[in-house]
C-alpha cells in the first residue's frame, strides 16, 4: 500500500486511503476493506464545479464535490436573491455528486446557483433560454 491520498470521517472513526500506484481506494474501519470499484478518488476540497449545459433550455446538470461527509445545500436564486429552487439539503457523503435542475415555470434569464458545504460557500451563474 502506497498512499497517495487520505481522508478521515467527520467522526474521525473511519479513513478512507487512496493507493495511486495500484488505483485502489481502501476503508479503514479497525480493519481493512476494499472499496468497490472503479476507483473514485476523494476530492481534496469542496467546491462548485460548472453546469452543463450552459446555457441551457430546460434543465441543466449542477456537479460539486464534497471532500468529507457534511451538510449540503445546494439552491437556485434569482438576481434579487430570492430561492427559487432547493435541490440538495442534506447530509452528503466524500465524492463528486451530480444534481439535475429542472427550469420549469421559470423566466429566461441568469441564475445564481449556491453551495453551502460546511463553512464552505461557493456560487455560480447559469443562463436559462427559452
Amino acid at each position: 500500500l502506497m498512499p497517495t491520498d487520505v481522508a478521515l470521517s467527520n467522526d474521525e472513526l473511519t479513513a478512507y486511503v487512496i493507493d495511486g500506484e495500484a488505483r485502489r481506494a481502501f476503508v479503514y474501519r479497525g480493519e481493512w476493506d476494499d472499496v468497490p470499484q472503479p476507483y473514485t478518488p476523494v476530492p481534496r476540497q469542496i467546491r462548485l464545479l460548472t453546469a452543463y449545459p450552459n446555457p441551457f433550455n430546460s434543465q441543466t446538470w449542477l456537479v460539486f464535490e464534497v471532500r468529507e461527509q457534511t451538510r449540503v445545500r445546494l439552491r437556485v436564486l434569482n438576481l434579487f436573491g430570492q430561492s427559487v429552487a432547493v435541490l440538495v439539503d442534506q447530509v452528503m457523503t466524500p465524492g463528486q455528486h451530480r444534481v439535475r435542475f429542472e427550469a420549469r415555470g421559470l423566466a429566461s434569464g441568469t441564475y445564481v446557483v449556491q453551495l453551502h458545504a460546511g463553512t464552505v460557500e461557493e456560487s455560480s451563474k447559469v443562463v436559462l433560454l427559452r
